[in-house]
């Protein structure tokens, strides 16, 4: 009975130093289970939480373990995994929108974004803005490619023009010296228009479209004076010792090749214009000489710097283009490729635009070096890398 008791005491020490043998050959590193991803530490346990590699970060979900594959809610921010389980930096498309992760992986959402200085909104559920967007009771546009407008931008065969904050412009607006006015949806007006008592005549010509006339201007049959602020002036005016007639029956195209009753008199002009009896009203306002003759130019404005034809010529020619490939760069032919971002690349957050839909899987992920959850960049509570308040 003693010789049982003890053959059956090695016998379960020897079950005991079996059991840490056997133990050693467990599992560990990535394994493939039912078509997911586990990673088993060295003690055979199936690891959960944040895992870093040298390529980057994954995530094991908390409940089963598996890595985790697409949008993830971590602790109320949002992150995205490639289906490769790494972790995305920079810019992700999902479907058709744009989103974009930060260095420390976080999902950016209704805030301003700049990128090699290019601004971009993203909205409340991340998604890039496009096209035009009520912010603060101003609005903004934001081309196909994401990019903040400013300056003159043709939209619908309407133009607009936005101001260096991104802010569409109304009213007046002066531009390399020159004035233009947009009405109350921001569309720039060209032609005759008045604003409170005063009328203006805002120049139809493709070469300074929209650009508020001064000085004599040719409309149609007829001339017209502007004073230096833009006015439509009538009455009597003078060049030298000539005096001309800006008629306010007509409003105010001068007298040419006419006699017209003033008051009680009758004052006849010639074909120039000139009034025929000599000196008229002493009153009459001081002016250049008027360009009555056909092959004369139309007006008497001075350019300064670029003109606007040339500055909207440029925004029509060059919309939505981007400089290299960062960001979302040609939405319409963005690269499929799965692009894979080092997590020692992280001022590089603005790398190439990286695609959903087309990734390939690799055979395993790479072999983890830790397992602590990626840091955020900015710890002092700043902006982070990439975030901003928006243009000034």
């Amino acid at each position: 009975m003693r010789q049982l008791k003890q053959m059956a005491t090695l016998a379960l020490t020897g079950i005991l130093t079996i059991a840490p043998t056997w133990n050693a050959f467990a599992a560990s590193g990535w394994v493939n289970e039912d078509k997911s991803w586990v990673y088993y530490d060295t003690n055979g346990t199936k690891h959960k939480g944040w895992i870093q590699t040298r390529d980057g970060y994954y995530y094991m979900d908390l409940d089963t373990g598996n890595m985790s594959i697409g949008w993830k809610d971590i602790n109320k921010k949002w992150y995205y995994f490639k289906s490769s389980g790494l972790m995305n930096l920079g810019w992700i498309k999902d479907g058709n929108t744009w989103y974009y992760n930060l260095s420390d992986g976080v999902m950016v959402s209704s805030g301003w974004l700049k990128i090699d200085g290019n601004y971009y909104y993203m909205r409340s559920n991340g998604a890039m803005a496009v096209g035009w967007r009520n912010m603060d009771n101003h609005w903004y546009y934001f081309k196909a490619d994401g990019r903040c407008t400013f300056g003159w931008k043709k939209i619908d065969n309407k133009w607009y023009y936005f101001a260096k904050d991104g802010k569409m412009v109304t009213d007046w607006k002066e531009i390399d010296g020159n004035y233009y006015f947009m009405d109350n949806a921001g569309v720039m007006k060209t032609g005759w228009i008045n604003v409170g008592t005063n009328r203006y005549y805002l120049d139809e010509s493709d070469k300074h479209l929209g650009r508020m006339t001064k000085g004599w201007k040719k409309v149609g049959d007829g001339w017209y004076y502007f004073n230096s602020s833009g006015f439509l002036m009538k009455g009597w005016v003078k060049s030298g010792n000539k005096f001309y007639y800006l008629r306010e029956d007509s409003d105010g195209k001068m007298a040419i090749n006419t006699t017209v009753k003033i008051g009680n008199e009758s004052y006849t002009f010639d074909k120039n214009g000139v009034y025929t009896g000599g000196k008229a009203s002493s009153s009459a306002a001081t002016v250049p000489e008027p360009f009555t003759s056909a092959a004369q130019t139309t007006t008497t404005e001075t350019t300064s710097g670029s003109s606007t034809a040339q500055t909207k010529a440029d925004a029509k020619s060059n919309p939505g283009n981007v400089i290299g490939n960062q960001g979302p760069t040609n939405l319409a032919s963005a690269t499929s490729t799965a692009v894979d971002q080092s997590s020692t690349a992280v001022a590089q957050s603005s790398t190439a635009a990286t695609t959903v839909a087309k990734e390939t899987t690799k055979a395993s992920p790479s072999k983890p070096v830790a397992s602590s959850k990626p840091s955020n960049v900015n710890r002092d509570g700043g902006l982070q890398e990439g975030r901003t308040d928006g243009p000034r």
